[in-house]
Formats: structure tokens, sequence, C-alpha cells
């Protein structure tokens, strides 16, 4: 057996491995990501792919039963968890199911599988065949298409929300939960453990990193090549839900204030909705600076801080640390609610957990040094000043962890 490679040199060839080719070169993905899918052809994706989800639990069972490490078996079988879920109701599947539903397809109709078209079924039946038959350092490298998750899942929440915005934002969970959990089985996955540094031997890489760059990767091409003929009119066609635009509750609530308030204002004086938007205007006019710069700064900190670090420093897997780093956050960033939300916002649509964005909200609004200094201390003293100031700073981590364990069951 050749000697293995060190980590960093395996890692940058398979990651020039996967730029070159993996699935979301797919002409099927492309038009996805651009926007240019059809909600049909959307649907269709979604109702086909999910049998590809149920298959990877499988996958990573046969893989679990292969090892004989059990350092190895207590690392892989988090993937079966995530997917499965440690409850009913939790894990990959099951949000796939809700994503089934934004899209407005029957979730029994999806679950059941009936109308999946048989190219599908025989490319992910024959990639669960590829694990089942060779050996675990080559069913290992087939799994390490995730290693490029992250961004790509990063990606795919923006061109849904942006060019698919009849999908309520909450049926994204998904991809979302995918941003997080791969970039964890990216670290894991860095070749340490004593399967992955066998698999950096030459010999052995070859065996298996090429099925799955050529096998499972080309069953995924054929996979979505199979659901793209389907957009055409192939095959069977799944029981399809009416598509109708959807818009938030929050936003229904908004409307109606402001009409009842229009309304209001009319029947008082019927000059007063005109004078209403007046001041609006100058409203506006008075902070648009500071709300160009805060989605500004929003959109910087999304191109400049990759998905992976995102998820390494406000993700689940790192929770504690990342309610930390949002509380810190808070306490230094400088403007006011137009620079925070929007910040807010982007942090949690590119994987960020909801505890140490709560942190950061809960710290902001609490605590500002500036504001102690410039108005408190001077104007209420510092016995009350610290007397405020001190529950403030240490409330918002409690606030993280309380919010992460809400946030948990009201998305049930």
């Amino acid at each position: 057996m050749s000697a293995a490679l060190p980590a960093e040199e395996f890692t940058a060839w398979l990651k020039r491995e996967g730029a070159e080719r993996y699935h979301d070169h797919h002409r099927y993905h492309v038009l996805m990501h651009a926007g240019k899918l059809t909600q049909l052809q959307l649907q269709q994706w979604v109702l086909n792919r999910y049998y590809y989800q149920t298959r990877i639990p499988i996958k990573d069972a046969l893989i679990l039963s292969k090892s004989d490490d059990p350092a190895f078996r207590r690392m892989w079988i988090r993937r079966i968890q995530d997917h499965d879920g440690t409850a009913q109701g939790e894990g990959g599947l099951d949000m796939w199911l809700r994503l089934a539903q934004g899209v407005g397809l029957d979730r029994e109709e999806v679950r059941s599988c009936r109308a999946v078209l048989p190219g599908v079924i025989f490319a992910c039946d024959a990639y669960v065949q590829l694990v089942r038959e060779r050996s675990l350092i080559e069913a290992v490298a087939s799994s390490l298409t995730e290693f490029f998750a992250p961004d790509i899942m990063s990606k795919r929440i923006l061109a849904w929300e942006a060019h698919y915005p009849w999908v309520a934002p909450e049926m994204l969970a998904y991809f979302r939960a995918r941003v997080t959990r791969e970039a964890r089985f990216g670290r894991s996955a860095r070749f340490r453990d004593p399967a992955c540094e066998h698999a950096r031997a030459a010999d052995q890489m070859r065996r298996g990193a090429d099925p799955q760059n050529r096998g499972t990767l080309a069953l995924a091409r054929y996979d979505v090549r199979g659901i793209r003929r389907s957009g055409l009119g192939t095959g069977r066609a799944p029981r399809l839900k009416p598509g109708r635009r959807k818009m938030d509750a929050s936003l229904y609530i908004l409307l109606g204030l402001v009409i009842a308030a229009l309304v209001a204002a009319f029947v008082q004086d019927v000059h007063l909705p005109l004078r209403g938007i007046a001041a609006s205007g100058r409203l506006l006019r008075s902070v648009w600076i500071e709300i160009t710069l805060g989605f500004l700064l929003a959109g910087l900190i999304e191109v400049l801080v990759p998905a992976q670090a995102m998820a390494q420093w406000l993700g689940r897997e790192n929770l504690g640390r990342g309610i930390l780093v949002g509380w810190a956050a808070g306490l230094i960033l400088p403007g006011g609610p137009y620079m925070l939300f929007p910040i807010a916002a982007n942090l949690i649509r590119t994987g960020a957990e909801p505890g140490p964005v709560i942190a950061l909200l809960t710290a902001k609004t609490l605590v500002s040094p500036i504001r102690m200094f410039t108005y408190e201390a001077p104007l209420l003293g510092w016995p009350i000043t610290l007397a405020r100031f001190i529950p403030g700073v240490l409330l918002p981590p409690v606030l993280g962890y309380l919010g992460q364990w809400l946030y948990t069951v009201f998305k049930r």
C-alpha cells in the first residue's frame, strides 16, 4: 500500500473533484437556482427526491454494520439520527415532507413514493447496492459528497427565497439544517478516524473516491435527469394541490392594521390618510441611510463569511459557544434596529441557530455601553445605571438557551 496523503492535500484533492463533478452543475439544478423552474417542475423534484432521502439512512446503516471500530460507529450513527430523528416528527425526512407540503404536495402521497419515477428508484437503489457490496472505505467515500453541501444549501436557500416566494420560509427548514449538519460532518470527516486515515493511501483513495466521484455522482445526475424528463410530462403525474402564493401570518396582521388605520383616519377626516402617508415619507427620509447600511452590512456578512464558518460558530453543534459569540456581538454592534434586524435575519437565513441570534438581539436591546456612558450615568447616576446594567449583561445568554428550547417546541 502506498503512503497516505497528508490530510490537507487529500482534502484539497477531494474539493477539486467535487468542484468538477458534484451534481449542482447539472442543468436541472442550475435552472432551479436561477429561478427558471415552473411550480410543477419544482414539485416533481421534491416528490422524486424524497425517495433518495429515504435511502440515505439505509445506506448509512449499511456503512455502520461494516465497521468494527466503536469510535467510528459512534460518529457515524449520528448521521442516521440526523435523518430519522430521535423522536416522531423530527429529523431530515420529516423536514423534507414539510418542504413537500410547502410546495403544494400532499404529505402522505409523497411519503408513499407511489409516484416516484422508475429511473429515480433505479439510481437510488443502485447507490444503496454499491454501499452494500463495496468495502467500508469505498462506502465511506461514497458519502463524502456531503462534504460540499453547506455552501450549496446556503445558495439554494437564497435562490428559493428570491425566485419561489410562494414557498413559505419556514418550509425551507431542511436546507437550513443541512448547512449546520454537513458543516459538522465536514469537520468530523477531516480524515482523523482510522477508516479515513487508511482511505488516504493512494491506491485505496482511488478505489474509494472513484465510486464517490464517478459512481454516486453519476447516479445523482441520472436521478435529476429522470426528474427533468418528468417535467415534460412523462411518468406518472403526482397528485398536486393547487399552488398559490403564500404570505406570512405577520404580513397579514400588518396589512390588516394598516387597512384599519386608513379606514379610521378616513372616517375621522378624509384628508388624514394623505397626511399619514406624507408623515411616513418624512420618516423614511430620516432613516433610509441607516436602513440601506443595515442591509448592505448584512449582505457583506453573507458573502464574506462562508456557510461552514457560520455553522461552526453559530450552529447547533456549538450552541454554547454560539450563544456567547452572539452575546458579545450584541454588546459591541453599533447602530440601531435598522442595522440590527437585517443582520439577524441574514444570520438565520445562512444557518445560525435561533439561540445565538436571540442572545445577540437581547444583548443589543438591553445593553449599550455608549448609551450607558452618554446618557444613563450622567442623568441617572452610577448606582442605578450599574443596577440595570449588570442584570442586562447577564441575561442574554440565559434567554438564548431558553429561546432555543422554545423554538424547538414551537416548530413542531
